[in-house]
């Protein structure tokens, strides 16, 4: 995702001690003041964009009133991280055998490949059943599920594109471990194959966001009035995310 131009100023947390740098956004839709911390961790004050006088100290203000709140957050993420230990995807998919395709999902069945790995995707079945060979076993399994992510992805990126309105160019899915989506400047897209691990409005969020860059290709006022305009759940979908970036997107 593009930077976040803006202005910052910085605090310490009151138990780690830990100085942390919060961005002052500035929102058209924000009737007060807020604090959100997003999914790669940046600290945002959000201050409405009516706001009289000296919007970055009153932004300070509030942060520093908010202190254990913002303390309690990272430290509830801290102890997440330090509990999403590395798996492999075959230990995820025992434990959480789901697939999202569309707005279903489908229940992940593995079982032993006699030659060669393969899977079976249907739109009518609640079942997807995904054959790997057992001396290769998390190899072939990642090869199948971003082979069934790169079926089911793009045509769900093209049909919300082509609900918002906006021109796309390339769709790429790609195995990326530090963001769930991009955007160029000329409209090409990539997305992380995990998408197909997140319920429907999560994967859907993912995407709408990207789609937003291709209106305003920074993260400013008129970019998440956009964004809330199609995603009316923004920031519960964002929180949503949150919690899921160290269960999935860090863990295989």
């Amino acid at each position: 995702m593009p930077e976040i131009p803006g202005e910052f100023f910085d605090v310490k947390l009151p138990a780690s001690e830990t100085l942390v740098q919060v961005k002052v956004v500035r929102s058209a839709r924000c009737r007060r003041l807020t604090l959100r911390v997003k999914t790669d961790g940046t600290v945002c004050a959000v201050v409405p964009a009516n706001t009289r006088g000296d919007s970055v100290e009153k932004a300070r203000m509030f942060t520093l009133k908010n202190l254990d709140w913002l303390d309690k957050h990272f430290t509830a993420t801290a102890k997440e991280n330090a509990e999403s230990t590395p798996i492999t995807l075959l230990q995820y998919l025992r434990e959480h055998p789901q697939i999202f395709v569309g707005e279903n999902v489908q229940t992940v069945e593995i079982s032993n490949a006699p030659a060669r790995p393969f899977f079976i995707l249907r739109s009518t079945s609640d079942v997807l059943p995904i054959c790997v060979r057992e001396e290769n076993s998390e190899a072939d399994l990642l090869a199948q599920v971003r082979k069934i992510a790169e079926q089911i992805l793009p045509p769900r990126i093209r049909e919300l594109a082509a609900q918002c309105g906006v021109g796309i160019g390339e769709i790429s899915v790609r195995n990326q471990r530090s963001r769930w989506g991009s955007c160029t400047t000329k409209g090409n897209l990539s997305f992380n194959w995990r998408l197909v691990l997140l319920p429907p409005e999560i994967r859907d969020h993912v995407i709408l966001h990207e789609l937003a860059h291709r209106r305003h290709m920074n993260h400013s006022d008129d970019f998440w009035d956009l964004l809330y305009t199609w995603d009316a759940h923004t920031e519960a979908h964002d929180r949503a995310l949150t919690k899921i970036w160290s269960k999935i997107l860090l863990r295989f």
